[in-house]
């Protein structure tokens, strides 16, 4: 039986301040969480204290562990959702985030970005409909109204305008080492259309050109 632990358990149990790896155990992680609940009653641990300054989360001396595994969960959904829109649109087929390769700072100010905003925090958190396998992170499925949605968007478009080339072409694990080159975004096929033509009448104009020489 596939006892692997689940992309959702990885994400709440990095949120108590305890990391555990794509190959961990499901059954051994939930010991390792059930240790970890009476501490989390009194201060945040280091490992919650270390992701809350990375992630400018305020953390008070009144705050217990479980008041930091909130808002410590809050930002890694955040994240969660910003590369899920980054792998919709790139038509990536990435089963870990770290896949994604994207700059880890920009990922962690579009997810501060979402969080600043109600409407999209709250767009957010309403979003409960992640996949989560045990050989794979925690995705978020996106339907047509997820699509048009504005916090979607917010990140969609800037990512288009900023990360373009982490974008095309972009690259499926599936467990071997060969690279799967997959859909390149609109937006991008717009831009280099203009271009794409020019190339291909000047290559044809060439070989014209190499076939007249031929006959003479």
């Amino acid at each position: 039986m596939d006892d692997y632990v689940t992309g959702r358990q990885r994400n709440y149990a990095l949120a108590m301040g305890i990391k555990v790896s794509h190959d961990s155990k499901g059954q051994e992680v939930s010991q390792m969480m059930d240790r970890m609940k009476p501490i989390l009653k009194g201060p945040p641990n280091r490992q919650q204290l270390k992701l809350a300054s990375q992630w400018s989360i305020m953390v008070s001396s009144k705050d217990s562990g479980w008041d930091v595994v909130g808002k410590l969960y809050e930002m890694i959904l955040a994240q969660a959702f910003v590369l899920s829109v980054v792998r919709k649109i790139a038509g990536a087929k990435w089963q870990f985030y770290s896949e994604s390769m994207l700059p880890n700072d920009w990922v962690v100010r579009m997810a501060k970005q979402l969080m600043s905003c109600p409407s999209r925090q709250e767009f957010v958190r309403s979003m409960d409909n992640s996949m989560s396998g045990t050989r794979s992170d925690a995705w978020y499925r996106f339907g047509k109204r997820q699509v048009e949605s504005e916090a979607f968007l917010f990140v969609a478009n800037t990512a288009r305008q900023e990360l373009a080339r982490y974008l095309t072409p972009v690259s499926s694990h599936q467990g071997s080492r060969k690279a799967r080159t997959q859909r390149v975004p609109v937006e991008v096929v717009k831009e280099s259309g203009c271009s794409l033509v020019l190339v291909l009448a000047a290559a044809a104009i060439l070989t014209l050109v190499a076939s007249l020489f031929a006959a003479l």
